[in-house]
This record gives structure tokens, sequence and C-alpha cells, in this order.
């Protein structure tokens, strides 16, 4: 097994999880790294990425799992998915194992920045979040009002950014909905644009490890 982490910007924060997909099968293909395909009737590249984000977030950090068919020098792949992958994509990591390290499943929290300056002034009010809100949420179809108590695992403002740490997963706080609270409290008006995902974790005991480092734990 080879994972990659990368980035994904531009463009790209505009791309459906199901088209970065489609993306990273083409580059494999351009690269000429044989991967190797799922059973059954409705057959696929058996390639896994790490869950979804909202559209218009980029990410410093998203996961890939490529099952290749042979073993290859992770300098070597790594050069060969630089040169074919989109410009919205950039590679900044492989790791090799010898099974599925199931990132998708393990991660349960991210790290986020949020540009924001009208933030400056609310900072105490917007820090005093991490312990509990309600937002409205709108599900096929359906708005209610969720409660987020134990979603936020801390949050900081400082110098015109929020830096907020939220689980994600099974348990998961999605930064859009975390802005229009903002907007439904404070009224501030927050481009997903202006959102960016730095760091994905997984769980460590009582607390968290950045999944660079517990790749790194696993890598070949």
């Amino acid at each position: 097994m080879i994972t990659l982490s990368f980035k994904r910007f531009g463009n790209g924060i505009y791309i459906s999880h199901t088209d970065v997909l489609r993306s990273l099968n083409r580059t494999m293909r351009r690269a000429g790294i044989d991967v190797n395909y799922s059973k059954g009737f409705n057959r696929h590249m058996s390639l896994k990425l790490s869950q979804p984000l909202p559209l218009g977030i980029g990410s410093d950090e998203e996961w890939v799992t490529a099952d290749v068919e042979k073993q290859w020098d992770k300098e070597e792949f790594f050069e060969k998915i630089k040169e074919n992958c989109p410009p919205y994509i950039l590679p900044t990591a492989v790791y090799v194992t010898e099974k599925n390290p199931s990132l998708a499943a393990k991660i349960v929290a991210s790290d986020y920045e949020i540009v924001c300056k009208e933030a400056e002034p609310l900072k105490k009010e917007i820090e005093e979040m991490k312990n509990g809100f309600v937002a409205t949420v709108t599900k096929e179809g359906k708005t209610t009002e969720k409660d987020y108590t134990g979603y936020v695992y801390g949050i900081e403002v400082k110098d015109g950014v929020i830096y907020c740490r939220f689980a994600f997963g099974n348990k998961n706080l999605r930064a859009d909905v975390f802005i229009n609270a903002l907007k439904e409290k404070f009224g501030l008006e927050i481009p997903l644009s202006a959102v960016t995902r730095k760091r994905q974790l997984v769980q460590s005991g009582d607390g968290f490890v950045g999944a660079a480092e517990y790749m790194e734990s696993l890598d070949a």
C-alpha cells in the first residue's frame, strides 16, 4: 500500500470529492502506476480517500491510499505523481505500509484556519464557543437545530485568524456549519474560501496525533 498526502487549492476547492477521486484515477494512469481494482460487477481502481470537505474549502492535508500492484521507491512514486497531477493538487509526502492504514476511519479531528479580521473584537465570545453552541442545520431539505457541545476541541482568535479544532469523522462538525453559527450569533460574513483545513488528526490515548505522524509510525 502507498499513501499520499496532498494539498488541494485554487480551483480545486470547488471540485467535488467524487471528481477529486476521478482526477487521482487519471493521475495514476498518466503516471504509469498500476493500481489494483476492486472485485465484483462494478470494478473500480482501489483508491481510498480521506473523508470529504464542503465545496469551497481548501486543504493543506488530504490523504489517498493506493493498493498498487508492485513495490515502488517512494521518491520515484512521488515524482511521477507530481509530474502528472492536475494543477490544483500538490503532493506533499508518500508513505509505504504493508496494510491499508484506513485513515478515513481513524481520523477523528481536523484543524482549520479561518481568516476573518472582524473576529478580533469578538475574541472572547468566539473562543467561548468551544464550550458548546447550537447551530441551524439543513439536511435533505429539512432544517433542524443541533447542539454541538463536545464537537469543538479548541478555538483561538489571533491576528485576524480563527484557529479551530473540530471533531471530524463519525462525530463531525463541518466548518461551514461553524461559519453559519458565527453569522447567526455575531453577523460575521465569512466566505468558505477564507477557510483552510491545515491538518487531520487520529486518536492517541486521551489526545490526538497528526495523521502524518501516525503514518510515519507505520511507514515501512
